[in-house]
């Protein structure tokens, strides 16, 4: 939906194979992967609850065991539950924190092996301005978002001299 939408369209149009991954929208995963279709490029849809990091590593293995190798990532899964600091529970801080940083972990995990081998790949973590600057009423999220470009900036510098990049972008 929405950002994460726009951003496999774009890819198909640039001559990309799309993996469209969802959690419970599967007639929306669907939409964009017949729209990556229609533009001549293969596509398809793989459910997983990306906060479980069972699930988000298997996914990525479906990928790669459907297109073969992968050459970028993009990480947009997230959540954004407007609460008070003060009324965030723990469930609803780990829900946050495992949808929108650890996922990433997860999927960028287990995708990186293959583009090493390869020696080229590219990671990028849709993030917020509000991981930048903090915002009232959603402190989870905000901490995940900047939780998100410190990740990039750690693999970037620990796997760019073998042929990954990793950015952290803040559509806005």
């Amino acid at each position: 939906r929405g950002i994460g939408a726009a951003i496999a369209l774009a890819a198909g149009r640039a001559g990309a194979d799309v993996a469209v991954a969802y959690n419970v929208h599967a007639d929306g995963a669907e939409s964009v992967a017949g729209g990556v279709r229609s533009l001549g490029r293969k596509a398809a849809t793989f459910q997983a609850d990306l906060a479980d990091v069972t699930q988000a590593k298997a996914m990525v293995q479906r990928v790669e065991e459907r297109f073969g190798a992968i050459d970028g990532l993009v990480n947009n899964a997230g959540i954004m539950p407007q609460s008070p600091f003060l009324e965030i529970d723990e469930r609803e801080w780990d829900l946050v924190l495992r949808t929108d940083l650890t996922a990433a972990f997860a999927c960028s995990q287990a995708a990186l092996p293959g583009m090493l081998e390869r020696g080229r790949g590219s990671i990028v973590m849709i993030t917020s301005r509000l991981g930048q600057i903090g915002f009232a009423g959603v402190a989870h999220y905000s901490a995940a978002k900047a939780g998100m470009v410190a990740l990039a900036k750690s693999i970037a510098r620990e796997f760019g001299s073998r042929g990954i990049r990793a950015n952290a972008v803040a559509p806005a």
